[in-house]
């Protein structure tokens, strides 16, 4: 054997279990991509949405204040002091804490 032979002998066998790993860890993470994509997705967007809901506290509280002197026409919702409000958009309920409110009339998405 030449020394070629026995260099190349010695590098696959202290490196083709490395190499080996590395090529299947690269084939489930191809395979899986797409499912990854999604997890890493969501919980970037989940993290956002309760930083902005922490910061948007006091700016909904001033919004919805003005809602508070809102008599409902409704005899029955009147003598409760609650209004009926309609929200559109996605996740329905979540300005309730801002507003004693009787009813959510829910839309549906088109």
């Amino acid at each position: 054997m030449s020394n070629n032979d026995l260099w190349m002998r010695d590098a696959i066998t202290s490196y083709g279990l490395l190499l080996f790993v590395f090529i299947v860890v690269v084939i489930l993470i191809s395979r899986k991509w797409s499912d990854l994509k999604k997890c890493i997705y969501k919980a970037y967007l989940t993290g956002f949405e309760v930083e902005c809901a922490e910061l948007m506290i006091p700016y909904k509280k001033l919004l919805f204040k003005s809602l508070q002197h809102v008599v409902s026409s409704d005899k029955v919702l009147r003598s409760m002091g609650c209004i009926r409000l309609l929200e559109i958009g996605i996740k329905t309920g979540v300005h309730s804490t801002y507003v004693k409110i009787y009813n959510f009339i829910q839309t549906v998405h088109v």
